[in-house]
């Protein structure tokens, strides 16, 4: 299993480089999902870079948090997120509303979900409460 920290900071790359990508070349993400690219598609598609840049941020600043409430929480929003991403992919793949190309993008986001999985049990090093 990989540490916390080579886990926020893989996960930190990754969400910076999507941020990147959808702020300045939305094309790309629109045609990779079989989405039209509108005016009103390009908006929402840089919009969408704002909370993967927010999530790039917060684990490459928590990289070295020892377990605790706060990296538990952490974990947490990272597990929901890229496994929500997941599951909207898919829905909207069954659904014909998105093209194939959305299948190795609900892969890696079920990887990225799994990965912080594992580091939902360590423990807190704290002292023990009397």
């Amino acid at each position: 299993m990989p540490t916390f920290k080579a886990s926020a900071t893989l996960l930190a790359a990754i969400t910076l480089c999507l941020a990147l990508v959808y702020l300045l070349l939305p094309s790309i993400p629109l045609f990779a999902f079989a989405q039209e690219r509108t005016a009103d598609g390009l908006f929402m598609a840089r919009r969408g870079a704002l909370p993967f840049a927010g999530l790039a941020v917060m684990l490459f600043a928590a990289r070295d948090c020892d377990p605790s409430h706060a990296r538990r929480a952490i974990c947490l929003a990272v597990i929901v997120t890229f496994g929500g991403l997941a599951i909207l992919g898919l829905i909207a793949l069954v659904r014909g509303t998105t093209g194939w190309m959305t299948l190795p993008s609900i892969a890696v986001e079920l990887v990225l979900a799994a990965l912080f999985v594992p580091h939902l049990a360590a423990r807190s090093r704290a002292a023990p409460r009397l």
